[in-house]
């Protein structure tokens, strides 16, 4: 049920997410089988910094963030430097070519082999 146009353009959507998704992510978290709780969150979050974040903000002095966001920026250079250097290690050693791979179902039996900088990214 609902809107016709709406339903047909969500199903051409879900359609060529399935058409093109890499079964062996099909139960990682956030990459389920249906899209609908991505676009939950999505939804969720326009909500809040659209309207409910300046709603409540409105009548208050801005938070002093300088120190947190110095930290949390540093904190996110060091991260990223790091998942660099994890993933061209990973993929050198299993055999990944660097500009393109296509897609083998008997490469890997459990996708999850390569290291956990990759789940970090």
């Amino acid at each position: 049920m609902g809107i016709p146009v709406i339903s047909d353009v969500m199903d051409t959507i879900y359609d060529a997410h399935r058409k093109y998704a890499d079964p062996r992510t099909k139960d990682w978290f956030m990459l389920w089988s249906n899209p609908i709780p991505i676009w939950i969150l999505t939804i969720s979050y326009l909500v809040f910094s659209i309207w409910l974040g300046p709603w409540y903000m409105k009548d208050r002095k801005p938070y002093n963030l300088r120190t947190f966001m110095v930290v949390y920026n540093l904190g996110l250079v060091v991260l990223s430097m790091y998942l660099v250097v994890e993933m061209l290690l990973s993929t050198s050693e299993a055999g990944y070519n660097w500009m393109c791979s296509p897609y083998n179902e008997n490469t890997w039996k459990n996708p999850k082999e390569l290291r956990h900088g990759l789940v970090l990214g």
